[in-house]
């Protein structure tokens, strides 16, 4: 089980990670570029979330399920922008 979203680690994150499925390995990388952006951007949207603490902040991992690839996948088909999905700021809000 990952961790809850967290406001103030995520704003301390200093590396992502994108753990994928088997079934996301399969995407054309365009999609998997899109998706990998949409759920950093928003990772409250994942899965499994992680957060592991280093001397400097935080790695945000996410892994992929083939459910969330198959829900983020429709989300950047049906023409989710990615760039205006992007928040400003993440200031606790979702």
């Amino acid at each position: 089980m990952g961790d809850a979203y967290d406001p103030y680690r995520d704003a301390l994150v200093i590396e992502e990670e994108t753990v994928w499925s088997p079934d996301g390995e399969r995407l054309a990388p365009e999609v998997r570029l899109a998706i990998h952006r949409l759920v950093h951007a928003k990772p409250w949207l994942a899965g499994e979330l992680f957060y592991i603490r280093v001397f400097t902040g935080f790695i945000r991992r996410i892994v992929l399920r083939p459910e969330d690839v198959e829900r983020l996948a429709a989300l950047v088909s049906q023409g989710t922008a990615v760039e205006s999905s992007l928040p400003e700021s993440t200031g606790g809000t979702q």
